[in-house]
């Protein structure tokens, strides 16, 4: 068992302190409803529509492939102002949390054409964030409530806070279809991820034997003849005729074997950055209904970004299909579904499992369906299959395609009308079609708490041990798991999203184990009726080892990112991004940073 054990004192220290602290300053607040632990959305788009990849709504990734940000967007997934077309998100969504973008289809607590969250808490009777359902008023000692708007929740990714969709609020209350169209232009000064210390490679000549050469001398033993005359028909003719005696004769001197110095690898000289404007255009479509026992959300959309510097290829191209869907099949049983499919051209550090360099387009597909079902007022128990998948369109990164399902139960116990205890089992298959030395299995045990402790603030915590095993090698490594989210609204136009994991990820080899620790602060505002702001901070530290060659290998990734949207009319606003990515490792070679920036007009209809 090898793991990095500052970072888990450093997690059970920081959560501890965050909880203490936060519950410091928000004990015996109101309970009422109108916040949500599943994280909110603005009623905005930082260049909506101005990436395509992955839609913030629906992404179900998986412990390790996935994140627990509480958002349903990609697994650590891109914001959407990221002028590289690295994710898609909803027109309704903040392109910048720690993980990925808030849920579209929850909205932000006070935010100005938002309307009301989603109803949790004791309340409603919803027990908590994660939970499909919640005793009726006055089960567990409460005064009975007026009737409140019809109410689901979905868990769209394991360990993470669920999203809350209340009839006639937030993207329930938009018109049901939607299309949107946008025009950016923007600027990327390191459009190849150059690294940040490139030195030229010198020449490499190689000696090349072109005459072996003779080592020795080479002799001949030769006859040697006398001179005879003798008479043939009439004449006197001289003839060789030999002695019976033999001498030494050269045939070849020694010479030394000649060699000539032949160019194996040119010099490479040291690799400039090379920055480039760009052009993007989007569009999107989405559509949502509800009634009081279905919730339907689809989201499809697609860009084009044109580099007017970039060399080779100027055009990178982009695009995704989510959905999301909840069923009531009775008032204790709900079934949920929800899936995303992206195409993406640009590197998504956020990403679990995607590359953080750029090495051509690749598909990353995330789905997975639940079955709650409420056995008393106080239990319930979800069961749930996951499916993620990565494919790669470059032949040499092909290797590492994969296919990862999961299977979950989850147990849970209201013990409170603000605690929620827990415990989880999962156990994932992850098969590699051209790599089958890295197919493995992995099982995860986990108990866990949600605590809403105001109406403004939520939290959610799992923790225990996963256990990966390849199938080839049977070789086995226990690994700590953990997962924290913390949902809090800071003012009632603003909100702050805090998310943490740490745990196993995909290995590049048989004889590694990738252990990763990431952590994400989001934070959105709307300054006036028209204005709103955004803010986020990743940071993510992934650590290689190889017991074979007993190495190992830290990379280091810092990503920021700010954006604002100003609403000019109902259907027309504008919309500028800034986002700062930092990639650094223990192999200085393949270190590298990244400014982008860009400004947009989007139209929607």
């Amino acid at each position: 068992m090898t793991f990095n054990r500052r970072w888990i004192a450093f997690l059970v220290a920081g959560w501890l302190l965050g909880e203490s602290s936060a519950r410091a300053q928000f004990d015996g607040g109101s309970s009422d409803s109108g916040s949500s632990g599943s994280g909110a959305s603005s009623s905005f788009g930082f260049g909506s529509g101005s990436s395509s990849g992955t839609s913030s709504s629906g992404s179900t990734p998986s412990p390790s492939s996935g994140d627990s940000s509480g958002s349903s967007g990609s697994a650590f997934g891109p914001d959407a102002g990221t002028p590289d077309g690295s994710g898609t998100t909803s027109p309704t969504t903040d392109p910048f949390s720690g993980f990925g973008p808030p849920d579209p289809t929850t909205s932000a607590p006070g935010i100005p054409g938002t309307g009301p969250t989603g109803t949790t808490g004791p309340a409603t009777g919803v027990p908590g964030a994660a939970s499909a359902f919640g005793p009726a008023a006055g089960e567990l000692g409460q005064a009975p409530l007026p009737e409140a708007p019809a109410s689901f929740s979905l868990s769209s990714a394991y360990g993470q806070a669920a999203q809350t969709f209340t009839l006639g609020e937030g993207r329930l209350a938009r018109p049901r279809y939607r299309y949107s169209v946008t025009l950016s232009f923007g600027y990327d000064d390191n459009i190849l991820q150059s690294p940040t210390v490139s030195e030229a490679i010198p020449e490499v000549r190689q000696e090349v034997l072109v005459d072996p050469g003779v080592p020795q001398a080479i002799f001949q033993q030769v006859p040697i003849f006398r001179t005879e005359t003798r008479v043939v028909n009439g004449n006197f003719v001289n003839v060789q005729v030999p002695t019976g005696q033999t001498r030494l004769v050269l045939v070849e001197p020694a010479r030394p074997p000649e060699f000539e110095s032949v160019v194996v690898q040119p010099e490479i000289p040291p690799t400039e950055r090379l920055g480039s404007f760009f052009a993007r255009t989007s569009a999107s479509f989405e559509t949502q209904f509800a009634s009081r026992r279905t919730v339907f959300t689809f989201d499809l959309r697609a860009n084009a970004d044109y580099y007017f510097d970039r060399p080779n290829d100027q055009t990178d191209l982009n695009g995704s299909i989510s959905f999301n869907f909840i069923r009531r099949l009775t008032p204790r049983m709900q079934f949920s579904a929800s899936a995303n499919l992206a195409y993406l051209s640009q590197p998504d550090v956020r990403r679990i499992n995607t590359p953080t360099r750029n090495v051509g387009e690749y598909f990353s597909t995330t789905s997975k369906f639940d079955l709650s079902y409420r056995w008393s007022p106080r239990f319930t128990t979800v069961s749930s299959i996951s499916a993620n998948a990565l494919n790669y369109s470059e032949p040499a990164q092909q290797v590492s395609n994969y296919l990862e399902t999961l299977f979950g139960t989850e147990a849970r116990y209201l013990w409170s009308p603000r605690l929620t205890v827990l415990v989880e089992g999962r156990y994932g298959l992850t098969m590699y079609p051209n790599s089958p030395t890295l197919e493995s299995r992995t099982a995860y045990a986990l108990m866990g708490a949600e605590y809403r402790y105001s109406a403004r603030l939520s939290g959610t915590v799992r923790a225990g041990l996963s256990q990966r095993t390849f199938v080839e090698t049977g070789e086995s490594s226990i690994s700590p798991y953990l997962e924290t989210t913390t949902s809090w609204r800071v003012l009632p136009t603003a909100f702050v999203t805090w998310n943490n994991r740490f745990g196993f990820e995909e290995p590049p080899d048989a004889s590694s184990q990738v252990q990763s620790f990431r952590t994400g602060l989001s934070f959105i505002n709307a300054f006036s009726a028209r204005l709103r702001g955004s803010a986020g901070f990743t940071y993510i530290s992934r650590t290689t080892t190889n017991e074979l060659a007993e190495s190992e290998i830290t990379e280091q990734t810092v990503d920021a990112n700010l954006g604002v949207e100003y609403q000019w009319s109902r259907r027309l606003s504008l919309n500028g991004v800034y986002s700062y990515t930092d990639v650094f490792s223990t192999t200085k070679v393949s270190d590298y940073y990244r400014n982008r920036i860009f400004f947009g007009l989007e139209y929607s209809f």
